[in-house]
């Protein structure tokens, strides 16, 4: 090939580069979107510039145009690494290195070398004068043989500085993202690569001709690389630390698969869940971490790369999960592998199984339960709604308990009846209503709403009683007496007769069985003795109405009242009363009926036990939902919990592990405004949440004065006499605890304690879940802030430098008030960087050997961080002046390649100052200064 067709053909190759970096620009604008991909559009729009420009040099119609563009060309050339490292920022999400002062500074060389190129006649800075000619092959004008100036220099090197500093960020975000990620940064490496070798070949000349100039070509490349990573990886959309950070915070365990079925990701819930740490984990296959769950592994094993796949597994400890198993696909539609998420729902199942048990009550009652809609729709009717009607429970559904009507009860019966429950008030009666085959039967039956956690009437339930016999007996009696006395004395319920003066007349036999009295005892026992004193007064103003509307005939009551045995115990009893006539229908007395309705009460005791416990549970469980302000949400539960046990006092307290003191945070009651003021015990004194959290169950006070549980003087600023302490504890957390407070002593049932642990667990939930998410949110701050301190110091390769980007950064990582540097020489330890001390110049250069018994040694022999309470009691070398103000320190080791390299301290003139969480921290930003130190030491070598 002659030279002049090797010149047109380089042109042409220009031409070509130029117009492939701009169909890639246009392309990738179209597909990701250009504001999300603008800085890399941008990169690639100025390399087709530059392209052209070559070209266009090549082909000027004279010299000056081809001089012209080459100034062009150097502009070009100088503008190219800033975009280049604008690009990587931009990518790593390092936004505060891309302020406008940043980018002034990345394009101050750029922006001088213009003035300098179209002055280099009078000062030949950029190219020595006699050496900027062009060499004409053929009508094609090429770039003669340079020499360049001093200026030249500086240019470049601030170009590849500004490529090194660019892969350097490049570097850490990979390091720091998935193992998903890496296959992206390794295509950005590889153009990198590129474009460098390719630029300094042509710096150092080692092509002929040496106008042939191969970086345009490292520019098109590095671009293609580029650009197949954002086809292959999508990194521009969404970004790979964002992305692994989201899966870090879950708490749900979350585990990805490869194509192959084996573990390439998981997160700390899932290693939690599994057992295993995370390397050991990955890389192996799924059905060996699944191992727990015999199922899941099986499924897993047949799952498609299409359909995502729910269910519920059980592991061997008897837990239960929802699995949900998705696909992942690339952004080709192909296959990727999977991604497993686990959700621990053993609490929802144990929550069902009580609902069940309910249920089953319900369902094998012998009394009638039927449930309607706000329309009297049937909803719902237990099995012994068939045997009482006639009517199968799927025959009822959905109609109205109308079907029942007999005919023999007036309208105003029924809508004084709807009048009592729509008002929300309970009703009771009797029925008279027909069975499907047309027979008659009687019905006592009690009428209430169920509510929902607002109060409103949501459906109504009924329980209601097969009374026929008893009608059908009282009937008979009023036919003979001697067949009244004969059914009265062998009836289970007890049927009596009383005069207008209030003595009984007839008492049946089954009084004995129903109140422990005999017949003969009943009749000489006053009234007043057979109730308590809330039945006794309206036993008496039943009495009194009755008497009053003798004359009208009518008067009838059905009542439920609680009578007391003869052994103290008491008894719900349905007592239905009516006028009792001659033959002539002149009022003789009394007539009553005596039945034992506990199993009814039992019956709608359990409806309205699981209606409370569920608006309990609700109205704790949307407390906690509703509401991410910790202190708010504290206080509604407080004021829910107590409202709801109509307690006194409600106070809940929080416990700190590490001081071992409980920290009040919310109160219901007299001391709700003032109860974070009051004085609480003080490490090693008794106090109640110790007790209950280290009891595990709830914790029954029946005297606040006589407990070990409390310090008297603690118990004398309250009026408490008597508390429940129920501890909150939610996966082995202890978190605090509620104590539910009464001013009167008394005793806890075991129905009181049960219904306030099941509240005490949802609580428990919902300061778990705020406290997860303040972590989260704390943990997401740390990782923010040691993001950018990480970033800070890798930026610079001076070493004094880096060293007081170290010390400045640190404090924003771990709040000191004086910290040191310390670089590992031999079997010495010298400061080479000091902040907050007096005196710094004292202190740096001070040398300590790695042998003397100083905390030098024990991180020197550990290679962990090392942290003291009080250093001035614990080394002597603490005690000097220089020293005087340390109390709390902690050492960081420095370690790179597992090789101490040096350590941070870090000073508190308060003890205790640091804590393991410190030393997390501070550890994970000594990783990045070990490099960052090591990296200046490289600089300064070379």
């Amino acid at each position: 090939m002659n030279l002049e067709t090797l010149a047109s053909l380089y042109v042409a190759l220009n031409f070509i580069a130029a117009l492939l970096t701009l169909g890639l620009s246009i392309y990738i604008s179209w597909k990701q979107g250009f504001k999300n991909a603008f800085t890399f559009v941008l990169l690639l729009s100025l390399i087709t510039i530059h392209s052209l420009i070559n070209g266009s040099m090549a082909i000027s119609p004279g010299l000056e145009i081809a001089r012209f563009f080459e100034n062009l060309r150097w502009l070009s050339l100088a503008t190219i690494p800033p975009l280049m490292l604008i690009f990587i920022l931009d990518y790593t999400g390092q936004k505060r290195l891309l302020a406008p002062k940043w980018l002034m500074l990345y394009f101050t060389i750029p922006l001088a070398t213009q003035v300098i190129v179209w002055t280099n006649a009078a000062h030949g800075w950029m190219v020595q004068p006699g050496y900027d000619q062009f060499i004409q092959i053929g009508s094609l004008y090429l770039l003669g043989e340079r020499v360049f100036g001093v200026w030249f220099s500086i240019y470049a090197l601030w170009g590849y500085l500004l490529i090194f500093v660019g892969l350097s960020a490049l570097i850490h975000d990979a390091l720091t993202s998935p193992q998903l990620a890496w296959q992206q940064f390794a295509w950005l490496f590889i153009g990198f690569f590129m474009a460098i070798v390719l630029s300094m070949v042509d710096t150092f000349k080692l092509v002929n001709p040496t106008w042939f100039k191969l970086l345009p070509f490292g520019f098109m490349l590095m671009s293609i690389s580029f650009s197949f990573a954002i086809m292959r990886g999508q990194f521009i959309n969404v970004l790979p630390i964002a992305r692994g950070y989201l899966i870090e915070v879950l708490q749900a365990a979350v585990i990805i698969a490869d194509r192959n079925r084996r573990v390439v990701e998981l997160n700390p819930a899932a290693s939690a869940l599994i057992g295993k740490p995370k390397q050991m984990s990955i890389g192996q296959p799924a059905s060996h971490v699944f191992e727990r769950w015999d199922n899941l592994a099986k499924i897993f094993q047949s799952a498609n790369e299409i359909s995502t796949l729910t269910l519920v597994v059980r592991d061997s400890s008897g837990k239960y999960y929802d699995a949900q198993i998705s696909p992942l696909h690339s952004w080709r539609h192909q296959s990727a592998g999977w991604v497993i998420v686990l959700h621990d729902i053993t609490r929802l199942k144990e929550a069902e199984t009580r609902a069940s048990q309910l249920a089953t009550v319900i369902e094998q009652a012998q009394e009638t339960v039927v449930i309607t809609g706000l329309d009297g729709a049937i909803l719902y009717a237990n099995p012994h709604f068939e045997e009482t009607t006639g009517y199968s429970v799927e025959e009822a559904l959905g109609q109205n308990p109308r079907i029942l009507q007999s005919g023999r009860q007036d309208q105003q019966f029924y809508t004084f009846m709807w009048k009592k429950i729509t008002k929300g008030e309970s009703w009771s009666g009797t029925f008279i209503n027909k069975r499907k085959d047309g027979s008659l039967y009687h019905e006592a039956a009690t009428i209430f709403p169920i509510k929902n956690e607002f109060g409103e009437t949501t459906q109504y339930a009924a329980v209601k009683r097969n009374i026929t016999e008893q009608v059908e007996a009282e009937n008979a009696l009023r036919k003979s007496e001697h067949q009244y006395r004969l059914l009265a004395d062998n009836a289970q319920d007890v049927i009596w007769t009383m005069d207008f003066e209030s003595h009984f007349t007839y008492i049946s036999p089954s009084v004995e069985q129903l109140l422990g009295y005999t017949a003969e005892e009943t009749m000489h026992l006053p009234i007043q003795q057979m109730f308590t004193p809330n039945s006794y007064a309206i036993v008496l103003k039943d009495f009194d109405e009755m008497q009053a509307n003798i004359n009208a005939g009518t008067v009838s009551t059905v009542r439920q009242h609680e009578q007391i045995r003869k052994d103290g115990s008491s008894i719900w009893v349905e007592i239905i009363t009516t006028l009792l006539h001659d033959e002539n229908g002149i009022p003789l007395g009394i007539l009553g009926v005596t039945r034992d309705i506990s199993e009814r009460k039992k019956v709608e005791q359990s409806l309205q036990e699981y209606a409370r416990q569920q608006r309990l549970l609700n109205e704790i469980t949307q407390a906690a939902i509703e509401q991410n302000d910790f202190e708010t949400m504290l206080q509604m539960l407080a004021d829910h919990l107590g409202e709801l046990l109509e307690a006194d006092g409600c106070y809940i307290t929080l416990w700190d592990e590490e001081k071992q003191i409980p920290i009040p945070k919310a109160a219901f009651g007299s001391f709700r405004e003032t109860y974070l003021q009051q004085q609480f015990p003080k490490p090693g004194e008794p106090s109640i949440t110790k007790s209950v959290l280290n009891l595990g169950k709830p914790l029954a006070i029946a005297d606040a004065f006589e407990t070990p549980h409390l310090d008297p003087k603690i118990a004398a600023q309250f009026p408490t006499r008597s508390s429940l302490a129920l501890p909150l504890i939610a996966n082995r957390q202890k978190l605090g605890a509620a104590l539910i407070a009464f001013n009167q002593p008394r005793e806890f049932s075991e129905a009181e304690i049960h219904s306030g642990e099941q509240a005490a667990q949802q609580i428990a939930l919902a300061v778990l879940k705020i406290k997860l998410l303040e972590e989260a949110q704390e943990r997401a701050r740390e990782a923010e802030t040691l993001r950018e301190a990480s970033a800070a110091i890798i930026t610079s390769l001076q070493k004094d430098d880096t060293i007081e980007r170290i010390l400045e950064q640190l404090s924003y990582v771990v709040p000191y008030d004086s910290a040191s540097v310390l670089l590992t020489n031999g079997l010495e330890m010298e400061i080479v960087g000091a902040h907050g001390f007096e005196n710094k110049n004292q202190i740096i250069g001070l040398r300590f050997a790695v042998t003397a018994q100083t905390p030098n040694k024990v991180i020197y022999e550990t290679l962990e961080p090392y942290i003291l309470s009080d250093a001035q009691q614990e080394y002597s070398e603490f005690r000097k002046p220089q020293h005087k103000h340390i109390h709390g320190w902690m050492g960081i080791p420095l370690i790179f390649q597992n090789r101490l390299i040096g350590m941070l301290t870090l000073d508190s003139r308060t003890p205790g100052r640091f804590n393991e969480n410190h030393a997390r921290l501070a550890s994970a930003f000594a990783n990045q200064v070990a490099i960052a130190l090591e990296n200046a030491r490289l600089f300064e070598e070379t």
